[in-house]
């Protein structure tokens, strides 16, 4: 008796369908680790493939890995039609509508990207309102060895697969990163989110009013949480613990403090509240992520 492929999930706003109208056959997926995780997905289109993305929350990437494949591609308002061939890259930023079409079979690596670390390198950076330009081909080397990485990683269960995570977001903001336009009235400036983010990364063990940063901005009180929401895609609050998680994250791995220590000091009431966001964030807990630090750093003796 035939088995029935396992098939790729729904995803709301992203719809991914085979010539027959099935799902494509999922012939490995990795969750994300955390909020801040990449989500993994490597599916296999029999026929032909058909994907239509309606403002999706998240970014997604396609690394074609098989034989060539005619594609008909349009994000918003871009359109191609080209040959597919073996380590090209689709992305389609969050918030976009596209459509994908092939005639023949597809094979390759499915990558679902938060927005929220993406927001994080925005305000390090001082770039307010970035977004992910689109992809609709071409091959990028780095981008492609780092997905090989992370489908290694999530197939050994390695949790240093969140180091590689990070690495694929930096290459994504250094390479595909793109400003809107500031002119309109009512948006937060660069040099304001960089007041903002030196403030809380500086009290990052103090409470942090959020009025506090509407005044750093300068901006009124009452409009500011809508202003740094348009800016970063993220709530005043969603920012701030971010940052504090990230900074802890940091302190964990260079381990010369004791978690409780390092909890305090990042605006954490505890180690077990430190815990709750180190696996919320990054899906492991603090010893782990501190264990496999000293492991990374014995290997590399």
């Amino acid at each position: 008796m035939a088995v029935e492929p396992k098939r790729l999930p729904s995803f709301g706003a992203v719809a991914f369908a085979q010539r027959d109208g099935q799902g494509p056959e999922l012939m490995f997926d990795a969750a994300p680790m955390g909020e801040h995780g990449v989500g993994l997905y490597q599916v296999r289109f029999e026929g032909g493939a058909q994907v239509a993305s309606d403002c999706a929350a998240s970014h997604w990437l396609f690394l074609h890995l098989a034989a060539p494949a005619r594609m008909s591609c349009r994000i918003e308002s871009h359109a191609l039609e080209h040959v597919a061939t073996s380590g090209s890259v689709v992305l389609c930023p969050a918030g976009s509508r596209s459509t994908a079409v092939a005639a023949t079979a597809v094979q390759g690596l499915l990558m679902f990207v938060p927005n929220a670390p993406l927001a994080l390198l925005m305000a390090e950076h001082g770039r307010p309102r970035v977004q992910l330009a689109a992809k609709l081909a071409g091959i990028d080397p780095e981008l492609s060895e780092l997905a090989r990485d992370l489908c290694t990683a999530a197939r050994s269960g390695d949790p240093g697969r969140s180091e590689l995570d990070a690495a694929l977001y930096e290459h994504l903001f250094a390479r595909f990163a793109s400003s809107e336009s500031l002119r309109q009235r009512g948006v937060l400036s660069a040099t304001a989110l960089e007041r903002i983010h030196c403030y809380v990364s500086e009290h990052l063990g103090d409470a942090i009013a959020v009025d506090a940063l509407a005044d750093i901005a300068k901006q009124p009180r009452s409009n500011f949480p809508r202003v740094f929401r348009r800016a970063l895609g993220l709530s005043p609050y969603q920012y701030i613990v971010r940052v504090r998680s990230q900074h802890a994250l940091r302190a964990i791995r260079e381990g010369k403090q004791p978690l409780a220590v390092i909890a305090s000091q990042t605006g954490f009431v505890d180690q077990a509240h430190l815990t709750h966001w180190m696996k919320r964030m990054y899906g492991s807990s603090p010893g782990l992520l501190r264990n496999l630090q000293k492991s990374t750093r014995l290997r590399a003796c």
